[in-house]
């Protein structure tokens, strides 16, 4: 709880910033799983106006077969986090198998990324999961990247192999074309970084060429974070 709070206090920096590019998230994404669900109120919930909660299957870290990566019924768990909507948890889909490994995984993000992902309605989202599946997540992307398919720039070194830190906020866009909705680029930031990025551009003038072009990347950046719960 304590790293969500720090984690809370961090966005709460990011957002309340004069003229700050960046909004609260809309609607929170989340894996079904107990702590992913905590960590996500404790981050979110506290927000004014508060997200729409919504659990997705598809989230959830790799299930292991593990006690600790299986998931409660949702009659369960909406009894204990009533303000978030378990509706497509109790579909059941996608059907995630116990002792999954990597690549099925790998292909549960890359299905949902280019599937569902594109179509959320709102703008500004938030998206929280897992160690695991974030991996994997980077690793698709790394492909995509690798064939092509789509730009990324990160502020991580060797992004595709870095594991994000216990309850870690990013700020990423990711930015899909219009028609085919396919997956084009996607960048990706620290909390840290773009409040340092925001500071620098509230301070300066805007007519420094520098600072506009530092301005156009960031008022792109809408808020995907990305939250990992190990």
């Amino acid at each position: 709880i304590t790293q969500s709070q720090r984690s809370h206090d961090k966005l709460q920096d990011l957002i309340q910033e004069e003229n700050s590019p960046f909004q609260p998230p809309q609607i929170v994404l989340v894996s079904p799983l107990r702590r992913a669900l905590m960590t996500a109120t404790e981050l979110f919930g506290k927000l004014t106006p508060r997200p729409k909660f919504v659990a997705i299957e598809a989230l959830r870290e790799k299930r292991t077969g593990m006690e600790c990566d299986e998931r409660s019924d949702p009659l369960v768990l909406e009894k204990e986090f009533p303000h978030v909507d378990f509706t497509n948890v109790k579909q059941g889909l996608p059907l995630v198998n116990k002792g999954e490994d990597n690549v099925s995984v790998r292909k549960r993000v890359k299905t949902y990324l280019e599937n569902e992902l594109p179509h959320v309605s709102q703008d500004f989202v938030a998206v929280v999961s897992h160690k695991g599946w974030l991996r994997e997540l980077r690793h698709t992307l790394k492909t995509l990247e690798d064939t092509d398919c789509i730009t990324v720039d990160f502020d991580v070194h060797n992004w595709h192999q870095t594991l994000y830190g216990n309850a870690e906020l990013r700020v990423a866009n990711f930015e899909w074309s219009s028609d085919t909705h396919q997956l084009r680029s996607v960048i990706e930031r620290s909390v840290d970084n773009a409040i340092i990025t925001t500071d620098i551009i509230t301070a300066q003038s805007s007519k420094n060429p520098i600072l506009n072009f530092v301005e156009n990347i960031v008022s792109s950046i809408w808020e995907k974070i990305l939250v990992p719960i190990k």
